[in-house]
């Protein structure tokens, strides 16, 4: 038969540990404006609802792959790469966007339905699009204002 002396240490742990549990949680729902969210969609100028890939880059932007685009966001506005962009300097070859990831040079690599697309990492950002078996697309694009 176990100890009584080690029998109630044993609880007294335990009822202290669900004390404590329960604390944490009464804090969590005390405080739900701990994490600020955002939604971003069509209303905020996002190119379509339906995000297909999404990547942080080195610059802490966010960027949105969807079937309608391309989109950066800076943490105020939304930047739209597309087929048929306001300026030019956001011309992609395609639309629909399966994935992005960076380079450990810091360039972003997007995959679309025309290929794979390289968005330089300098201000005077290039973007640079490729086919298989590998060769370059109709655009070879330099970003001005990046």
């Amino acid at each position: 038969m176990p100890d009584m002396k080690y029998t109630k240490t044993i609880a007294l742990i335990i009822t202290l540990l669900c004390f404590l549990q329960g604390q944490g949680l009464a804090l969590a729902q005390d405080n739900p404006n701990q994490y600020n969210y955002l939604y971003l969609t069509i209303r905020n100028g996002l190119c379509d609802n339906s995000i297909r890939a999404i990547h942080k880059d080195h610059n802490s932007f966010m960027w949105f792959g969807t079937s309608n685009g391309l989109d950066r966001y800076d943490g105020y506005e939304l930047k739209h790469y597309s087929t048929a962009p306001r300026q030019p300097y956001l011309f992609i070859e395609s639309n629909y966007i399966n994935d992005i990831d960076e380079d450990d040079n810091n360039y972003l690599w997007v995959a679309s339905e025309a290929g794979i697309m390289s968005i330089g990492n300098t201000p005077a950002r290039t973007i640079m699009c490729f086919t298989l078996p590998f060769r370059p697309c109709l655009s070879m694009i330099s970003i001005i204002s990046g």
